[in-house]
This record gives structure tokens, sequence and C-alpha cells, in this order.
């Protein structure tokens, strides 16, 4: 047997349609039994999921299988770094080359491997994959236009791949920062856009909240506004203002002249911590994008209840009502405007909701993981743009799929940067829903 001359992809596909009764033997000399071979991802995660195996010592283990043609390819992929990986129970392969198989959270994961005889060898090599017909201008679109809900369900699945990204590094930062904080920087992460990202998050990894609620709680409620704007685009580098910027900003020469004053007299804590002026980007972005108008914003987010930003959000969400709207009002004081609805899904999808679900799990708490997680399902699609109209054009070509929302939204971005950059279509999902076509279609002309 050469297993390099087979490819993964046909091995799945074999597994997938296989007489899997015969029993199997691990590495270690362990009998197990194939009770249900698992649902076939397609290449997002573990290969087939939710797979049912006995190991012949009274246990019944539900957990993902992985399919390999070595053992060391599973090192080789990445896996042992990859929390999607961590229930996997099998790993299968058609050659142990002695290679340990480690989850992410250190648990070895027994192997077997598979003995192929003629016939599956003749099935597997003659599995031929074009990759061609993948990975150039359009990769599915013949699927797209006949089954657009496989392209669909396959971008939620990469959405919630990249929700699920985002939940684990959040995760690993609530051991040793506060949630207040963690939330602000994923709101001004979101405000600054595409241009001023850096600096907005810069920026509040500089002002922690619980500093800034202690001090909007001695001052009269009509100041609130002018003493957390001046704290911002004071340690944002930006004051004094110009006469100019002040029309930017929306200030009045008495509100400017109240922010200036706030900025002298509360915020001596970043007077040598200032950001430089230049470190944000003024010139190439929409007057409703400039950072000026966006920090307006933060600062009425943080003022807009006593109870705090945080719990604003938790509460609106646990209750079921919509952390969009909220964004969109709260983000409002008097003249000044809030953001858009099409900013409030993406800060809601990249930030709020990933940073919920982080929070319910480090509170164990159920029922705020589940609004959460029907809220994502909900989620109207946002504002489409470069990255997700190019992704959606690499997918589906002109055909339309619909109806995806922004989990498929976030599912476009997943699948931009993650298989169609970097040229990853072996691992795609898109990709094996197009192969996948072609090879039923070649089939059928067969028989």
């Amino acid at each position: 047997m050469e297993p390099a001359r087979i490819q993964e992809i046909a091995v799945s596909r074999w597994w997938n349609g296989a007489d899997l009764s015969t029993p199997l033997r691990t590495v270690d000399g362990r009998i197990l039994s194939i009770v249900f071979r698992g649902s076939w991802s397609h290449g997002l995660g573990p290969d087939f999921q939710k797979a049912l195996v006995d190991f012949g010592d009274g246990r019944l283990l539900s957990g993902s299988i992985e399919i390999h043609l070595t053992t060391s390819a599973w090192r080789q992929h990445g896996h042992e770094r990859d929390p999607r990986y961590n229930d996997v129970i099998l790993h299968i392969v058609l050659e142990h080359d002695g290679s340990e198989t480690r989850r992410s959270d250190g648990r070895i994961v027994p192997v077997a491997v598979i003995a192929p005889d003629p016939e599956m060898l003749a099935a597997l090599h003659g599995f031929e994959v074009d990759w061609n017909l993948v990975g150039g201008e359009v990769c599915a679109e013949a699927v797209a236009r006949d089954q657009p809900e496989a392209i669909r369900a396959a971008l939620w699945r990469l959405g919630d791949e990249r929700l699920g990204a985002k939940v684990t590094l959040l995760s690993a930062r609530f051991e040793r920062e506060t949630p207040a904080d963690i939330l602000f920087e994923q709101v001004m992460d979101g405000l600054g856009y595409s241009a001023n990202r850096e600096p907005m998050r810069r920026l509040a990894q500089r002002m922690p909240v619980s500093l800034i609620d202690a001090m909007l709680a001695v001052v009269m409620p009509a100041e609130r506004y002018a003493l957390s704007l001046g704290l911002l685009l004071g340690a944002g580098g930006f004051l004094p203002l110009s006469p100019a910027e002040a029309e930017i900003a929306k200030l009045s020469p008495v509100e400017l002249d109240r922010v200036e004053s706030f900025w002298q007299s509360h915020g001596s804590a970043w007077h040598h911590d200032r950001l430089a002026p230049t470190s944000w980007e003024r010139v190439r972005v929409r007057p409703a994008n400039h950072p000026l108008v966006r920090l307006g914003m933060a600062a009425a987010l943080l003022t807009s209840s006593f109870e705090g930003l945080t719990a604003s959000i938790v509460d609106a969400v646990r209750s079921g009502s919509d952390p969009v709207q909220l964004l969109m009002e709260r983000s409002q004081c008097g003249a000044h405007a809030g953001m858009g609805e099409g900013r409030a899904v993406a800060i809601v999808a990249s930030g709020v909701l990933p940073f919920l679900l982080a929070l319910a799990d480090a509170n164990d708490d159920p029922q705020l993981s589940e609004m959460a997680s029907r809220r994502w399902e909900a989620l109207e699609a946002g504002e489409p743009n470069r990255i997700t109209k190019r992704a959606m054009r690499q997918a589906a070509g002109k055909a339309r799929v619909g109806r995806i929302g922004e989990r498929g939204m976030q599912g476009l971005i997943q699948l931009d940067r993650m298989y169609c950059e970097p040229r990853r279509c072996m691992e795609c999902a898109i990709a094996h829903l197009a192969l996948s076509r072609q090879s039923t279609l070649e089939a059928a002309a067969l028989e």
C-alpha cells in the first residue's frame, strides 16, 4: 500500500459508506466496534462528528472520529493545538508510523489502523479528485444554484467555527482580566472599523472601565458624557482639538471647553500615557467613520446607563432583547449620532456574542449561553463588505444563496481568511461540496 498516492478525501468518502460491522483493533491491542460512524463534516473540524464507539469495556463513547493517511498527520495538521478536536475519541489511519495522537487538552486518542482489502484499495485509488475544479474564480456555482441550502449550511458551520475560535480566545483572558474591560475592548475594536481598529484596541487597553465608572459616579448626570469623551479624546492623543476637528466631533465651543477641562482635571492617570496623534487614520475614512465620531459613540455607550455597559448588554440578551438595537440607541447622545445598524450588527456578531458565550462558560451560566446562542442564530445579516462579497463570489459565482444571516456573513469571512486566501482547498467544505457533486455526476454517467 502506498498512502501517498491516496487522497484523504477518498478515505473519508469510503468511511462514509463502508460496512463497518467488523470490529477494529487499536494499535495498543484493544478491540472496538463502530456503533455509528458519525456525520461527515466535509472538512469543517473533525472528519466525522457525533460518532458512537464501543471500546469493549462497557463504555459507549460519543465524540468525533478523525481520519488521516498516517498517524503523524495529526500533528502536521496542527490538531494537537486546536480545541475543536478535543472531542475526538478515535483516530483512524491507513498507516501507523509510531506518532502519538494527543489532543490540546492533553488526552491521548486511541489509534486504529484500517487494513485495506483489494476491493477497498481499488475504491480508494479509483477515487480521483480533480482539484482544478476548485480554487479558480468560482468554486461551487452549480451547487449554489441547485442546492443553495447546502452552501447556506456550510457557511453557517464556518460562521460557528469563527465564533468558536473567538470564544476560545476570550475565555483564556477571563483568568487575568475583568469582564468589563474585555467587553469594552471588543466594542472599541468594532468601532474602529477597518482603518482604526488597532488604535481603538490600544486605547481601550489603557483605560480600565472600573476607573472610568468611578469617575463618572461622582459627577452630575448631565456631565457624564463630557467627562467620558474628555478621557477618551485626551488619552487618544486628540486634545486640544482644532476648530475643524471640533466640527467633525459636533462639539460647540461650550461643549469643547467642558471636554478639555475634564481631561485636565480627571485625566491625570493618562496624561503621560497618551496615544500618539499619528496612531490614527483620519484622512482616508468617511466622515461617519472618523475616530472622533466613533469615540463619541464610545463615550455615549459608557454613560448611557448607571448600571454600566456590561450589565446592560448581559441583561438585554438574557431577557431576549435585541443587543443591536441597544447599541444603536445607546451610542447616541443628544445631537451626537449613534452607530448605524450595519456597524451594530458587526459588533454584536464579532464582539458582544463571543464575549457573552465566554462569560457564560466562565460563570457556568447555561441560561446566558442559550440566549446568546439563539441570538447568534437569529441575527440578521449586516452590511456586506469587500471580504464577504469576494468570498461569496468565490463560493457561488452569480448564483444566489440568500437567507444566510449574519451567521453566514461571518462564515464568509472565515471562508476567505482561513481557506480561500491561504489556498486550503483540500480542507474547505465548499470545495468538498463541489467535488462531491462532480463525483456524483460522473458515477451516475457510468451507470
